[in-house]
């Protein structure tokens, strides 16, 4: 079974990277579609939307042409939307696509999946209680866990506030991660997102969405790789 990522943005190839290892033991990270034999994953970059619409509309083509994919999986941020009206962009945007490309629909061996990260990425990563302290030293952590606990409530439901000066939700989100991980001394980054990537981050998400239902949107991935997992490492 193959699986062919198209990525929204630049820190999820490098945490799926590294959490595939983990989630999907059994698949290998094929560099390049020449690589791409039996269990691997391959992946696409977009540069943010919509030019992810139009990496996916050429995965489509490219998989149509060599069948070995099981899986096209799109990973996209809600943001300001929903997950039901991001949802809907995509189908619209990429059908849209195809017809004005005529380019066929993807084959039907292949399933094709989106997952949809409420709001962001960085939403995702607020769900590790432990890297929040419960007295934090830094004056502008504190500000944000007076406003908002992310350790106790729905990193999922974080509004934004005016008070901070992030222009969006997502925006504040980042900001926030960005000072939990400050108060640890640990650098993140889109483009050098650290810890988040390594096993016991991964498996703090895991435990967070199975016991409070927190950062629900996970399960979209979660859910992928237990379709094809023989392995427990979910618990």
């Amino acid at each position: 079974m193959n699986l062919y990522f198209v990525f929204e943005g630049k820190t999820e190839p490098k945490l799926y990277r590294k959490w595939l290892q983990y989630l999907l033991p059994e698949y290998d990270y094929a560099q390049t579609l020449e690589d791409v034999t039996e269990n691997k994953y391959f992946f696409e970059t977009a540069n943010g939307i919509p030019s992810c619409y139009d990496i996916a509309v050429n995965a489509i083509e490219e998989i149509n042409g060599m069948p070995i994919f099981d899986y096209l999986i799109l990973c996209i941020d809600a943001e300001r939307l929903t997950i039901e009206e991001r949802l809907d962009e995509v189908n619209f945007e990429i059908q849209s696509k195809l017809v004005e490309k005529n380019i066929a629909n993807l084959n039907s061996k292949c399933d094709f999946k989106v997952i949809v990260q409420n709001v962001c990425i960085e939403t995702w990563l607020l769900g590790n209680s432990k890297i929040a302290d419960k007295q934090p030293e830094r004056q502008k952590l504190r500000e944000f866990v007076k406003f908002y606990n992310v350790a106790e409530l729905d990193p999922e439901l974080l509004p934004n506030s005016e008070i901070f000066g992030y222009a969006t939700t997502a925006k504040f989100h980042e900001g926030y991660l960005r000072e939990l991980f400050k108060e640890k001394k640990i650098n993140y980054s889109k483009t050098r997102p650290g810890d988040a990537q390594k096993e016991y981050y991964l498996n703090e998400l895991i435990k967070r969405t199975n016991t409070t239902k927190h950062i629900d949107s996970f399960n979209s991935l979660l859910d992928l790789c237990r379709e094809m997992n023989r392995n427990d490492v979910f618990a």
